[in-house]
């Protein structure tokens, strides 16, 4: 078994025995030392499958565990008109195998269906070794191989899978009696209590009223009682202020010292409370359960407010060396986008290129809210950072280093340290750090010399799992988690699928296919209801049919018009298109009415453009705020920049306007989990039928359009 195969499928194993264990909801009474027993099995077992095929310590013509696990216990051929069965006098070599669709190989590597002449076939037959007896065109060493491979790869994911269960229900194991979070459980109305710890993340205003403060607890006590140490356990605390705000002002005007990115690593001493969240927020129903088990995922142990007038700092105290020096810079950055920049597109820019999200959350764009316009035209990813922006910086370093003539390795490692950079200056949140590993590797492993791209983005993605969920398998149960992987695996596997597949219907097929494209969007927007039924989505298809169906007869009446496609247009654009239509199709399709009850229709369109907008306009926005910090000149060099930044981030906010403008935002009803199934079983078959049936190329050997750029994974 191939190392990448292994990896592909213990980590598939893993992933889906965590996976298990959340949806049971599982506990485990197993200690955290009983998960590492199965995996190291299983890192064994692939060791030792590798060991095995490459050392071919293996009797020739003897049916083995692999030939009776795949065609019974004599190596009797799988069907009538193959190859004669084991002991049968081998055929000449230089004819096919009768009845068999592979023929039978002359050379190491050659394959070869014509008989050489007559006056030669007989030096051939004598003067060449003959083959060991084939059953359907393979040999009982090859059916060795495979037999054993398949019974590993069964192994190891059973393996994997027994490693995945047992480590969720380690970290699913419930409070120490003696901490924090086990106080905070087990008293749902908190109202005097007080605390000791140090700021230990970035804090963030959530709205003109109120800022959100990491703090990491180092002693804690109960009204006027005895004080208790606490070890280290994080809670996000919310700072409330009761002052009337004036237009334009926030809390963090009233507060710059709890504020201030420089409040990172200050000691600080709040009395908190909690008090019962309302019953509906913004409209929907609040889970309570679930709040709780999103803080335990991104590591707090609770959730606790404050008065700001109950919130002091208590010393100035320093914290993380690096983290420190990257918020100061992120601080001086913010501060040239506020000289330099109009507004919204400032507080565009600091939540678009440092990730600041909650920044655009008091912002408007001709009298509506920017996070409306967002969401309905499905562009709210691009205020996280995430695979995008990561990408983006990992693309743009490793390809002009490309471009100097510096060889691969050297490129990808001076991409990656890019990237780490640019992580830790955005605060390093949960999803910035996976999409940095997940780059990370994907980068190294083509550094290292996997071919093609997709391969290495593959094997990083895996290693970026493993990463992930070994420290923190509640991360399974995170919407941010499962759509960003899901993402990077819909670009791997369905782009250059999609890619050969436009190029095979030829100018016809795409002007029918953009037809189609127009009543579907036409008809999403004003008919969702039931465009989302059964009946609705059989009529979509059986249009799409039809489209494609009076393509083929263009290209077949109009032969000019075949050459003048897909094919022909600028490898940019082929690949916006083809990772637009695997995004859509493998994720958002299926999975937005399932996580968010509503599906974006302008988000088809408008993802086209403002995908590599955003692109240009985060690249030079980011230059804009790093020369802004250079000494004496900086002030000049940003200002010159800061024009086409400003017309950048003005042509970003008009796009999504009127795309929000242009489409609806309708809601759909919550698919099944049959409906998914179904619909990804429907997905597999295509793929294969692709592969196989039609020969679209696979990953080894696809058309090159989707390897113009790593930004696009």
């Amino acid at each position: 078994m191939k190392p990448e195969k292994a990896l592909i499928v213990g980590t598939a194993g893993f992933v889906i025995g965590i996976a298990w264990g959340a949806a049971k909801g599982w506990q485990g009474p197993a200690p955290n030392w009983a998960w590492p027993v199965p995996l190291a099995a299983a890192l064994g077992l692939a060791i030792w499958a590798r060991w095995r095929d490459s050392c071919g310590r293996r009797r020739r013509g003897v049916p083995t565990i692999g030939t009776a696990l795949l065609f019974g216990r004599d190596g009797t051929p799988c069907r009538p008109g193959c190859s004669d069965p084991a002991g049968s006098p081998p055929r000449p070599t230089t004819e096919p195998t009768a009845g068999c669709p592979v023929a039978r190989r002359v050379e190491p590597g050659v394959v070869s269906a014509v008989p050489p002449p007559p006056d030669m076939s007989s030096a051939v037959e004598t003067s060449r070794p003959r083959p060991p007896v084939s059953v359907c065109g393979t040999s009982p060493r090859s059916l060795d191989t495979l037999g054993m491979t398949a019974f590993c790869a069964v192994a190891l994911f059973a393996l994997a899978f027994a490693a995945g269960w047992l480590r969720f229900g380690a970290a699913n194991r419930p409070a120490d009696p003696g901490s924090l979070r086990h106080f905070l459980e087990g008293h749902p109305f908190i109202s005097n209590l007080t605390i000791q710890g140090q700021v230990c993340g970035e804090p963030e205003v959530a709205s003109s009223h109120s800022l959100l403060i990491p703090v990491a607890v180092s002693a804690s006590r109960l009204g006027t009682g005895a004080w208790h140490r606490v070890d280290g356990e994080k809670i996000r605390v919310s700072v409330i202020s009761r002052k009337k705000q004036a237009p334009g002002r926030t809390i963090a005007d009233d507060y710059p010292e709890l504020a201030s990115l420089a409040a990172y690593g200050d000691k600080v001493e709040a009395t908190v409370f909690r008090a019962p969240f309302p019953a509906k927020s913004g409209g929907r129903a609040f889970d309570a359960r679930k709040m709780q088990e999103y803080l335990r995922r991104e590591g707090y142990a609770g959730h606790l407010m404050a008065h700001a007038k109950n919130v002091r700092i208590a010393e100035r105290a320093r914290g993380n060396p690096i983290v420190e020096r990257a918020l100061a810079l992120k601080g001086r950055i913010l501060w040239v986008f506020r000289r330099e920049f109009d507004e919204p597109v400032a507080r565009l820019s600091a939540g678009v290129v440092l990730g600041r999200g909650r920044e655009v959350y008091g912002a408007n764009y001709r009298g509506r809210p920017l996070t409306e316009v967002f969401a309905e035209t499905g562009i709210s990813h691009i205020l996280s950072v995430s695979g995008l922006h990561v990408g983006m910086v990992a693309g743009t370093v490793f390809g002009l280093l490309r471009k100097l003539r510096l060889p691969r390795l050297p490129a990808a490692i001076a991409g990656s340290l890019a990237v780490w950079f640019y992580v830790v200056l955005t605060g390093g949140s949960t999803a910035a750090v996976r999409s940095g590993v997940m780059t990370t590797f994907g980068m190294v492993f083509y550094g290292l010399g996997m071919k093609p791209l997709e391969k290495a983005a593959l094997a990083g993605l895996c290693v970026a799992a493993w990463i992930s969920l070994l420290p923190n398998p509640l991360l399974i149960g995170a919407v941010g988690f499962q759509l960003s992987f899901g993402s990077v695996l819909a670009l791997i596997l369905l782009t250059p699928r999609v890619d050969a597949l436009l190029q095979r219907i030829g100018g016809g097929g795409l002007l029918g296919l953009g037809a189609w494209v127009v009543v579907a969007l036409v008809s999403a927007s004003r008919q969702m209801a039931f465009v989302a039924t059964a009946p609705g989505f059989a009529t979509l298809a059986a249009l799409l049919a039809a489209g494609l169906w009076a393509g083929h007869e263009l290209n077949a009446r109009h032969p000019g018009l075949r050459r003048h496609g897909y094919a022909r247009l600028p490898k940019i654009v082929r690949g916006l298109l083809a990772t637009q239509i695997a995004i859509q199709a493998g994720l958002l399709l299926p999975l937005s009415g399932w996580y968010f009850e509503r599906f974006s229709v302008a988000g088809c369109l408008v993802n086209l453009f403002a995908i590599p907008l955003s692109n240009v306009y985060i690249q030079v926005a980011l230059v804009c705020g790093l020369l802004g910090t250079v000494p004496v000149v900086g002030a000049w060099l940003a200002g010159l920049v800061a024009v086409p930044a400003n017309a950048l981030g003005t042509v970003f906010l008009e796009l999504a306007f009127r795309g929000a403008g242009l489409f609806g935002y309708p809601a759909v009803a919550r698919p099944g989990w049959q409906t998914l199934v179904a619909y990804y079983a429907l997905l597999a078959l295509a793929v294969w039928i692709l592969d196989f049936r039609w020969r679209i190329p696979r990953l080894a050997a696809h058309p090159p359009a989707t390897q113009a750029s790593p930004a696009f994974l």
